[in-house]
């Protein structure tokens, strides 16, 4: 999987100390979700929806970390601080980049090898700057009912695409994050060939990365980023070392990481 670009300091060994699990997790055991372990860093209370993230990028988020094995989603550790800082009004511009993207570069790979005019329905099914998401999606639903007809797209493979645009048409943005994830999860595991289910996972955890740019240079700069993922790495560290030096004491790890009651 590609990792997150990241600031010149090595976090990795610190978050050694947590497992990523599904659903939410508990904070006091060190096991978490990938949005739990954002709030955790952004020194918010336990919860898998952070304040300090896009609703979209939390959908998105939430659904991929739960449909990744065990070992896989370990890897989604380095995105936590990439995610901080993401509520900044640009849900909708996500939304439509998540729909952009999966038609531009994973509808293709849908399409039956005995399909006929592949190209013509690999242009077809493309958003247009002049379209309003309900229009782009009545036509686009109408391209996949017309592939399906013609053998071009097997119908099961259309389902999750008429579902994902059917929520882009009624502009629901983290219903649109979450039929994002749910189709590349489906088409990852549905795949028999190993490659294209490597490729799957792959392109799904790129894009949550990729969801998080949304918005730089708008109220977020990439300075910004950086300083946020800084920040947060910063206390991680304090935390380990308060702990190596004072053991249980108050403001080490386990201060850091809360009581079972949390």
């Amino acid at each position: 999987m590609p990792d997150p670009q990241s600031p010149d300091f090595d976090a990795q060994r610190l978050y050694d100390g947590v497992a990523l699990v599904a659903r939410a997790g508990a904070r006091s055991q060190r096991q978490l979700c990938v949005m739990s372990l954002v709030a955790l860093l952004a020194d918010e209370r336990h919860s898998d929806r952070p304040e300090c993230a896009c609703p979209v990028v939390t959908a998105y988020a939430i659904k991929l970390n739960d449909a990744l094995d065990d070992d896989t989603r370990q890897r989604l550790k380095p995105f936590a601080p990439r995610i901080i800082g993401t509520r900044d009004g640009y849900g909708a511009e996500r939304a439509r980049f998540l729909v952009g993207c999966i038609l531009r570069d994973v509808a293709p790979r849908l399409i039956g090898k005995g399909s006929d005019t592949p190209a013509a329905l690999v242009a077809a099914l493309r958003l247009t700057a002049d379209e309003t998401p309900r229009m782009a999606a009545r036509r686009l639903a109408t391209v996949l009912r017309g592939a399906v007809r013609a053998g071009a797209m097997p119908h099961g493979r259309s389902g999750d695409l008429r579902y994902l645009l059917r929520a882009y048409g009624r502009e629901s943005h983290e219903l649109v994050a979450t039929a994002s994830a749910v189709l590349l999860a489906n088409c990852a595991r549905l795949t028999d060939d190993p490659r294209m289910t490597q490729w799957f996972w792959n392109y799904a955890t790129d894009l949550l990365d990729r969801a998080c740019d949304v918005g730089i240079s708008g109220v977020r700069s990439t300075a910004d980023v950086e300083r946020m993922s800084q920040q947060a790495a910063a206390r991680l560290q304090l935390a380990a070392l308060r702990s190596r030096r004072g053991g249980r004491r108050r403001g080490g790890l386990a201060a850091f990481f809360g009581t079972p009651a949390d």
